[in-house]
């Protein structure tokens, strides 16, 4: 089952790759223009893909390595820290430092779920946009290293 995880976490990293490639130059520009409602309303499609895809990842490895997926109207939360803990088949996937990051994608991709267009904020988003290709680069490396475990196990 391990080459099986392997595979289906490379290819949504693949998919965050070509988010982060499509996006880069519009989060880029961002940081000295303030976006018109339909950039933001790409960008925060663009904030919603990518936590979804790696809470993807996260499922993948909660399913198949750990065995363990949380339950109940917390269960986002909680694969996001469970992430973060050694078990016995793996080390920690992401750092706490990581985490705290990831936490704000995450609570940004509920507001998206929940929100029209017209009611995003830019002041709300502008750090996560600002920020994005930097914390995919860490996320993917954080990642990379579990990959290397795994194919090592």
């Amino acid at each position: 089952m391990l080459p099986e995880i392997v595979k289906y976490i490379r290819v949504d990293l693949e998919m965050l790759t070509k988010l982060k490639n499509d996006f880069e130059q519009l989060c880029i520009k961002s940081k000295n223009e303030i976006p018109g409602i339909i950039e933001i309303t790409a960008l925060a499609g663009m904030l919603h893909s990518f936590y979804g895809g790696v809470e993807n990842i996260f499922e993948h490895i909660a399913k198949n390595v750990d065995n363990e997926i949380p339950e109940g109207p917390f269960w986002h939360q909680s694969l996001l820290e469970q992430m973060t803990l050694q078990n016995n088949s793996r080390p920690p996937l992401v750092s706490k430092e990581l985490e705290s990051v990831l936490h704000l994608y995450m609570n940004f991709r509920h507001v998206f779920r929940h929100a029209y267009a017209i009611e995003l904020k830019w002041k709300k988003m502008e750090s996560l946009v600002v920020a994005f290709p930097m914390n995919f680069s860490l996320f993917k490396a954080e990642i990379e290293l579990f990959l290397s475990f795994i194919e090592k196990s």
